[in-house]
């Protein structure tokens, strides 16, 4: 696969967790508001871990990792499942938006830093184009 391929899937993902970031956002409102019910909430955020999930291991995978870059990808996971667990409409919504702001910021951190045009190319001869 192509470093450009492997980028454009990145990025795409990307794109995908803003979406669940989203929906996760509005679920949890709808939650304080009565609308919806913690199920309601829960189902969001299992699609947002899952989809998170898949991305960190595309991303261990294409080797984008360091010991630090995997550390705060287990931290983050750690922070969804401590979202997860609020039974409060509340201390939910708090956590969610912690947790949002953080991934939110890692995720221009790694467009910045790595998922770039000038970092992940094609013609880089340090990088095996057949990814492995």
């Amino acid at each position: 696969m192509k470093q450009s391929e492997i980028r454009d899937e990145l990025l795409g993902q990307h794109a995908g967790l803003r979406g669940h970031l989203d929906t996760a956002r509005l679920a949890a409102e709808q939650w304080k508001s009565g609308e919806l019910s913690r199920a309601d909430v829960q189902t969001a955020l299992t699609q947002l871990a899952d989809a998170l999930g898949a991305h960190n291991r595309h991303e261990e995978r294409a080797e984008f990792m360091d010991d630090e870059h995997a550390n705060e990808h287990r931290e983050m996971f750690d922070a969804l499942t401590r979202v997860r667990r609020a039974r409060d409409p509340g201390e939910g919504g708090r956590e969610l938006a912690n947790f949002c702001e953080r991934m939110l910021a890692h995720m221009s951190w790694e467009e910045k830093t790595f998922l770039n045009a000038m970092v992940l190319r094609d013609d880089d001869p340090s990088v095996d184009a057949d990814g492995g």
